[in-house]
């Protein structure tokens, strides 16, 4: 009988054992952020006496209506809780810690897409976690008129400090190496990740990071960010100097502000980033490229990419939740004082957006391609660096235009292809590309997160990324090496500011 009893630094908790996997689910890591730890970071978690039974997922956070969620998972601010998944709690293997995405308003660590039983099976011990999102972790009223009392600044990075945190102190009971720990996050969640990567608090906690499609650019200076706060507050006709409502009202009524907002930050202000993370505060002292260019993160391995189709997901006509047309694409540039000369470039390079695929290329390129060839050129001077282009495209997303969409590698990285939320999006005859592609994307990860190396002790066929030769791997059922593949979109968009500045 296997014992599924750890001792931690606060208590005792009880897993369970499945398909020779060891879960403990829902082990709480931070103290409840409810009364008057609403809105303010993440706290150390308090000792409980006896065994807590972790075999069950926590509540997740509040959110709005998502079509990927698990509908069997209640929503409550009470949501955070971390899960494990083990081989077994002897021995020192590498740990990942992994980060969902969803643009900060949406996420949970419970959906079956990333369920961590065949990392665990192949030797890893696999972490993931409940943040908070929207409202209640994404925002920032920290830097508004009224908000440095109440209101702490980058909620959401306050709760991946503190749950990484009690990874490392903890990790140990469960099999785990804290001295070999793997960041990987996607989407926001990619963007989470360079910010752990450049906040302070985690000096020593991070050995290796894996970044898919990650929106760099939407942690940005308060004078940006406070742009989408103000909209919010407005949208619910609170003053700037009447912040202190929002730690009233009802959590169900924010989350619908929380919606109203995603709707429509980027048609209030095109172009500008979704809300996240803020600077000049106590997690983020500086914007994480420019970090990443001090050496913040030298010797820390790093893998990262994007998919082909990033945008298809968002630019669906008038319920789009970026640039959707000529017209905004225009009052972007516009915007954020693009000069005249490089406007009348970009224009050029894209076609004058006269079809919504010369826009969806181009937000493309501006929100995922650009800052993430950015950041491999940064780091592969301080760590071994590797980059992929994922182009898998079956028949099913051929036929709903997705193409590869954002977030379509997922599933395929956690060897989930079969029990997926998305599966209805890629499920195909074709059943043998779908495990070909599976085996490349998984077993990667697997030699990254255990080596170092995507190629694990085999056959060298992912190049290191460097700025001379800048090779990418294309991802698909047959993969080839790709020489800059983005270097004149590059050198155009490297003039570009956007909100950066």
């Amino acid at each position: 009988m296997v014992n599924c009893e750890v001792k931690t630094k606060n208590g005792v908790v009880r897993g369970k054992q499945e398909d020779g996997i060891i879960k403990w689910l829902g082990i709480p890591y931070a103290k409840k952020p409810l009364g008057e730890y609403r809105f303010r970071k993440a706290q150390p978690v308090d000792n409980w006496e006896g065994i807590l039974e972790t075999t069950q997922y926590s509540k997740k956070p509040i959110q709005p209506p998502f079509l990927t969620a698990n509908p069997e998972v209640e929503e409550s601010e009470d949501c955070l809780y971390l899960n494990i998944w083990s081989s077994g709690t002897e021995g020192k293997k590498p740990v990942v810690f992994f980060i969902y995405g969803s643009a900060y308003i949406v996420g949970e660590a419970s959906m079956e897409t990333f369920d961590g039983t065949h990392f665990a099976q192949d030797d890893i011990v696999f972490v993931s976690f409940n943040y908070r999102v929207g409202v209640f972790g994404g925002y920032d009223f920290s830097h508004l008129a009224g908000g440095t009392k109440e209101f702490d600044d980058n909620i959401f990075v306050s709760d991946q400090i503190q749950a990484l945190r009690w990874v490392y102190q903890n990790i140990e009971q469960f099999g785990g190496n804290k001295e070999d720990i793997t960041v990987l996050g996607e989407s926001a969640g990619g963007c989470s990740v360079f910010n752990l990567l450049a906040s302070p608090a985690t000096k020593g906690m991070i050995h290796k990071a894996i970044v898919e499609s990650g929106v760099i650019n939407s942690t940005v200076k308060p004078i940006v960010g406070n742009k989408s706060m103000k909209a919010f507050l407005e949208h619910l006709n609170i003053k700037e100097d009447e912040l202190w409502k929002l730690k009233e009202m009802d959590a169900e009524d924010l989350s619908d502000a929380s919606l109203w907002l995603f709707c429509n930050y980027t048609k209030l202000n095109p172009g500008i980033p979704l809300p996240g993370g803020i600077t000049e505060g106590e997690y983020l002292k500086n914007m994480p490229l420019e970090e990443l260019k001090k050496g913040c993160a030298k010797g820390i391995k790093l893998l990262i990419g994007t998919n082909m189709d990033e945008t298809t997901l968002f630019i669906h006509g008038e319920d789009s939740n970026m640039c959707s047309n000529k017209e905004e694409v225009e009052a972007f540039l516009d915007n954020t004082h693009t000069p005249e000369e490089l406007k009348k470039k970009i224009e050029e390079y894209y076609n004058h957006f006269q079809t919504e695929q010369n826009v969806k290329d181009f937000m493309k390129d501006y929100e995922f391609v650009y800052d993430s060839a950015v950041a491999a050129g940064i780091q592969s001077q301080f760590a071994d660096t590797y980059m992929y282009q994922f182009a898998f495209n079956p028949e099913p997303c051929q036929k709903a235009g997705l193409g590869s969409f954002h977030s379509f590698e997922m599933p395929f990285v956690f060897d989930t292809v079969d029990t997926s939320e998305m599966k209805p999006m890629y499920d195909s005859p074709d059943k043998n590309s779908l495990i070909k592609v599976r085996n490349i994307m998984h077993h990667a990860w697997v030699n990254f997160i255990k080596y170092g190396n995507p190629n694990g002790m085999g056959e060298e066929i992912w190049p290191q990324y460097d700025l001379t030769k800048q090779q990418v791997l294309e991802i698909n059922t047959e993969c080839k090496v790709l020489t800059k593949p983005y270097e004149k979109l590059m050198k155009l968009l490297g003039q570009f500011k956007g909100y950066r500045d």
